[in-house]
């Protein structure tokens, strides 16, 4: 594997109750995630797309959540706020907005956390590779500062919502390592240990037993069910009245009229927004910057071994 490794190293989850599936092992995991570039999205043959959108093996966040299944678009809506990714960036959009008292529709073209969230590493960290020293590397230490202070927040939020809502997503307490071998890698750690003294981040140098290498590990970082997060912020929106809608893909397009902005979905109907944020992994409105030329998929690895 090349490149820098960022791992996550997951303690076991709670024991699951005689009523859960009894076919989910408990695990410990240590997840490498050290992207492998891919074909650009143009270039791809259907059987690469598929590849990338199906796998034998199911996520674990997935499987392992129960499943509710919401209804499909059928008339035109209008709405303050229409959110278009049914993914946790989405719903965290959802239920910030509701909050403070905006109307909000959200549409998910398949089901939620299908895709990115769903087969996601399950982490919430604020240890991003090598972010915050090449920011500092280019003079930009308030970009480096407000990263760290919107990661530490994000974090912080999350741990709020999941208590004021009782959320019972396999949340366990754990730390973020960011790991580097060769020569080249470890010089990058150097320089990311230097960020962190500057910024202030507390740390701890480790080496893993069965790899060369050092790295910096992280504590205060969070391991999650990422699907059963998502679902759980989706029951409680719809609960309070948020629209929820699978199956409803927004179409390319977006038509600024005086009543706001229009959105066709499944060609068939639209929604009226004061505004729309876009929440998916992949564009859904290009709006003509082909991103579609531009995006470059990459995997993460992951590790996984049963407790004794």
């Amino acid at each position: 594997m090349g490149g820098l490794e960022k791992v996550l190293l997951v303690r076991s989850p709670p024991a699951q109750s005689k009523s859960q599936s009894q076919s989910h092992s408990r695990f410990n995991s240590i997840t490498i995630h050290s992207n492998h570039p891919m074909k650009g999205v143009n270039s791809m043959t259907t059987d690469d797309k598929k590849a990338i959108n199906t796998s034998s093996t199911p996520s674990l966040w997935i499987s392992d959540c129960p499943i509710k299944e919401y209804p499909v678009l059928t008339k035109d809506l209008s709405t303050q706020v229409l959110i278009i990714g049914g993914g946790i960036t989405g719903l965290s959009c959802a239920y910030e907005l509701t909050e403070a008292g905006f109307d909000v529709v959200l549409i998910e073209k398949d089901e939620l956390c299908s895709k990115a969230t769903g087969n996601s590493t399950g982490k919430l960290t604020s240890q991003h590779s090598s972010q915050y020293s090449d920011l500092l590397a280019k003079n930009m230490t308030q970009a480096a500062q407000d990263l760290l202070a919107s990661q530490t927040k994000a974090i912080a939020r999350f741990r709020e919502i999941t208590a004021q809502l009782d959320i019972d997503c396999d949340q366990i307490e754990t730390k973020a390592v960011l790991y580097g071998r060769t020569k080249s890698e470890l010089k990058v750690i150097d320089k990311e240990q230097a960020a962190y003294d500057q910024l202030g981040i507390p740390y701890e140098v480790v080496a893993i037993e069965f790899e060369e290498g050092r790295g910096l590990a992280v504590d205060g970082q969070i391991g999650i069910n990422a699907a059963k997060y998502v679902y759980a912020l989706a029951d409680h929106l719809s609960q309070r009245g948020v629209l929820i809608f699978e199956h409803s893909q927004a179409q390319n397009e977006l038509e600024l009229t005086p009543a706001g902005n229009q959105v066709k979905v499944n060609n068939n109907f639209t929604i009226t927004a004061q505004y729309v944020i876009i929440a998916s992994g992949y564009p859904a409105i290009d709006g003509g910057g082909n991103y579609s030329f531009r995006l470059v998929p990459s995997r993460s690895l992951a590790l996984a071994y049963p407790c004794a």
